[in-house]
Order: C-alpha cells, then sequence, then structure tokens
C-alpha cells in the first residue's frame, strides 16, 4: 500500500509533465519502454532469486527504488523524472517474482489472498494520484508533490524488516501449463490490455485531469480485486472467459469514461493471473517469465495503440484476446475441475 502511494502517485504525474512536450505518443512510448523493460527483467530477477534463496533480499531491494521518484524532486528537470519512472520500474522489476513467490508460498487460497493483496495496493494507488490531485489544484508543483512521497517510502523500511524472515516453497500444482503456454498466454494478455498510464494520457489529451482519472482506474481495479480473486477460486474456468470479455477496455484511451472498465482488467492481471501461477506451483521463476512475457507485449501494445483508431483499436483487443483464449485451453489446463 505505501509503495503503491508512491509510485502510482508518480507515475500520474508523468502526462501533466510529458504531454505538453511529447503528446499521447510520447506517454504511449515511456509507458511502454517502462513497463516492457521492467517486466522483461523480471525473468532474470525471479531465476536469481529462487536460485540463491534471496526472495526478502530481491524484495527489500526493490522497493527502496521506489525512492526514485521523491529523489526525482531534487533535481526537478523532466530527464530526470523519466529516468525516475524507469528506476522505479525495474526496482519493481527486482522485487515482484520475490513478492508473489513469497506470498504464493503462504497463501491459503491464492485467489482470495492475491486479491487482498490487490486491494491493499490499490488503496494506495488511490491515495498517490488522488494527493496529487489535490495537490496540483490548490497550486503546488509537481515537485513538491513528488518530495510528499518521501514519508510513504521511507515507512516502508521498518515493514519490510519485519518480514525478513519469509522463505519461498513450491506449492501443489492445480494448473498444468508448460512454461512456453504461460509465456505466451500471459504475453496476449499484455498486448491487448491498455496499461492506465496510457489511459490517463489519453484523458490529458481531451483536457481531463489526468491524476483523477487514474485514480479512476485504481479505485475499480481496487474494488474488483477480491471478488474477482474469490471467484476464480470458485472457478478457474474464468481465468479464459475474462480476456475477451475485458478486451474493450482498451478503449478507454480514447473514452475516458471507459476508465474504471481498465481497472477490472487490469485486476484481471494482478489477481487472477498470479492466483493461476500459484496453482502452477509459484517460485519466482514462474512468476518472473509470466509477467515478462507480459511485459514485452505491453511495450508493443503501448506503442501500437495510440496509432490506431478507436475501431481498429477493438478489433486489435479483442483478437489478442481470443487467441490467448484459443492458446491457452488446448489442451485442457485444469487438474480437479
Amino acid at each position: 500500500m505505501l509503495a503503491d502511494t508512491v509510485y502510482e502517485g508518480g507515475r500520474s504525474l508523468a502526462p501533466v509533465l510529458i504531454y505538453p512536450h511529447y503528446g499521447l505518443e510520447g506517454i504511449g512510448v515511456l509507458s511502454g519502454v517502462a513497463e516492457g523493460s521492467g517486466y522483461l527483467l523480471r525473468a532474470l530477477s525471479g531465476v536469481l532469486a529462487d536460485r540463491l534463496g534471496a526472495h526478502w533480499t530481491f524484495m527489500f531491494i526493490g522497493y527502496m527504488l521506489t525512492l526514485s521518484y521523491p529523489l526525482s524532486a531534487l533535481y526537478p528537470t523532466l530527464g530526470v523524472f523519466i529516468a525516475a519512472v524507469l528506476i522505479e520500474r525495474i526496482g519493481k522489476a527486482i522485487r515482484s517474482p520475490s513478492k508473489e513467490a513469497l506470498l504464493a508460498s503462504v497463501a491459503k487460497d491464492p485467489g482470495r489472498d492475491f486479491g487482498i493483496v490487490e486491494l491493499m495496493d490499490q488503496v494506495g494507488a488511490i491515495i498517490g494520484p488522488f494527493l496529487a490531485f489535490l495537490l496540483l489544484s490548490y497550486g503546488l508543483g509537481a515537485r513538491e508533490v513528488l518530495l510528499l512521497y518521501t514519508i510513504p517510502a521511507l515507512a516502508l523500511v521498518p515493514l519490510l524488516l519485519m518480514l525478513r524472515k519469509l522463505r519461498a516453497k513450491p506449492r501443489k500444482k492445480l494448473v498444468n501449463w508448460s512454461p512456453s503456454k504461460l509465456a505466451l498466454f500471459s504475453f496476449l494478455i499484455g498486448l491487448g490490455f491498455a496499461q492506465p498510464i496510457l489511459v490517463a494520457g489519453g484523458g490529458e489529451a481531451k483536457g481531463i485531469s489526468a491524476p483523477l482519472l487514474y485514480t479512476s482506474v485504481m479505485l475499480t481495479d481496487a474494488l474488483v480485486a477480491l471478488p474477482l480473486g474469490m471467484l476464480y477460486s470458485r472457478s478457474r474456468s474464468l481465468a479464459f472467459i475474462l480476456p475477451v470479455l475485458l478486451a474493450p477496455a482498451s478503449l478507454s484511451i480514447y473514452y475516458p469514461v471507459l476508465a474504471p472498465y481498465a481497472g477490472i482488467a487490469i485486476a484481471y492481471e494482478e489477481v487472477v493471473l498470479k492466483a493461476m501461477i500459484a496453482d502452477m506451483g509459484g517460485g519466482g521463476t514462474k512468476y518472473g517469465l509470466a509477467f515478462a512475457s507480459l511485459g514485452i507485449g505491453s511495450l508493443i501494445g503501448g506503442m501500437l495503440m495510440p496509432a490506431l483508431s478507436p475501431l481498429q483499436l477493438l478489433l486489435y483487443s479483442l483478437s489478442t484476446s481470443a487467441l490467448a483464449v484459443i492458446v491457452s485451453m488446448t489442451p485442457t489446463p485444469f487438474r480437479g475441475e
């Protein structure tokens, strides 16, 4: 929750700072490069964490890199801010596979438990951008907003130290997937789902406050995370029905009223996909592979989507999501259902 307050708040400022200089295309490129490179590095960090047994250490280092946002305010230039966005995404790449592996090893009900964690994440993801919106509305600048994020960033330290005895352990496998199928499915999901920063950039292009729009995406994610996780626990087949239903959420980059729809798509990535991997046995390597593949898809999608018309974008997202369903459902992936 604290980390999301910092980095989602900082990311919500990206459209405000970047759009006047580089337009929606520039936001799309930054989103694609930041998300894509961050996700891609997860494959390496996941493997290293598993081999070294250093999951907590990787998690600690990764979370500390959220300080890049408040530190960027010490030398407030656009280049430094862009560097902060990229550094934080590298930090997320370092910490995420280890964090998910640790959670999967202690989760009794992966769907529910990942839903709870995502709910807490999104509380922070709502507070951060909404705080930015309020402070900008009262006349503060982006630099002052970024400096205030120092407080939640430093508050992470004692909480992380309390978790230092956690160890990642393998789980019983309930989902029978090959690594290649997991990678391809994740890639196609990333390719077709719009990232929040791009949704916020589309709103900025229409004169709508990017931090406020970003907040609406995060709020929806928070509201649906736990119900979505519990639905997955009842029927794992949900994992393959939803991608096609959520594909039109990409239109939110042109129609800001659909921003909450995009929030549901993000919740799918953060809850259902992670719970599925826990049911595959968990481990940093699997989480790293899945989200590296998703990131490559996000990199390509972030660059393609702003260049497509609304109709082209709808057909594009539907096609990638339908292909994900077809690939993943042959043969039947579940055991015991």
